[in-house]
């Protein structure tokens, strides 16, 4: 594995870390924010009959990162070359709804600057 990019996106309570490594064509992506931790990952790929990317979801109970994690790992495998693994630990005690919010944000960012890498 190649460790590609690292990438630090926010300040405070919000802020995110991803590590990307490449291996071989695919990709592993981890994201992190809060207390780390892994609460979901997906794998993502593009059908190659209908050419349509698909992602499939594993969360832990009690965790709410799923949605994103899926978001990007399907946004991620229909952009990049080969099949694409997400796994994301996001823990904040007491978030309000303004971080969640922000959080949002700030993978929506880190997607654009995976594409760009």
């Amino acid at each position: 594995m190649t460790n590609l990019v690292n990438i630090r996106i926010g300040k405070g309570r919000t802020q995110l870390h991803v590590e990307t490594q490449r291996v071989g064509k695919d990709w592993c992506i981890h994201v992190t924010g809060g207390k780390g931790h892994i609460g979901a990952c997906a794998l993502g790929s593009v059908d190659p009959k209908s050419g349509r990317a698909f992602a499939s979801l594993i969360t832990l109970s009690g965790h709410k990162e799923g949605e994103w994690t899926l978001r990007l790992a399907e946004r991620l495998a229909g952009e990049l070359t080969g099949n694409v693994l997400i796994t994301m630990g996001i823990h904040l005690d007491r978030i309000t709804p303004e971080e969640i919010g922000i959080l949002s944000d700030h993978l929506q960012k880190i997607s654009a600057k995976l594409l760009l890498t």
